[in-house]
């Protein structure tokens, strides 16, 4: 898997380094599909990371991360082995 340059200076900026390998970790169930929408949602100190073939479609994977200092919710694709903003799309 890799990921754009706007998906590392995001990693940089937020400290989190552990998005990228939360998504790492799931790449080989993931890496199955051309496209993926993935969401971080942010609730608090608390996350929710869902990844689904589209925006309403069933969830492929989930996993809730108890603590984060993430202060946004954040949308990301993975297209293709590679992880990218929808801006970066």
């Amino acid at each position: 898997m890799s990921h754009t340059d706007s998906v590392k200076y995001f990693a940089e900026k937020k400290k989190a380094y552990w998005a990228i390998d939360v998504v790492n970790s799931y790449f080989p169930k993931l890496s199955r599909y051309d496209f993926l929408v993935l969401t971080f949602d942010v609730k608090g100190k608390s996350c929710r990371f869902e990844a689904r073939e589209d925006t309403g479609s069933p969830v492929i994977v989930k996993q809730n991360i108890t603590y984060t200092d993430l202060d946004q919710s954040v949308k990301m694709y993975l297209s293709n082995g590679v992880l990218m903003f929808p801006s970066d799309y």
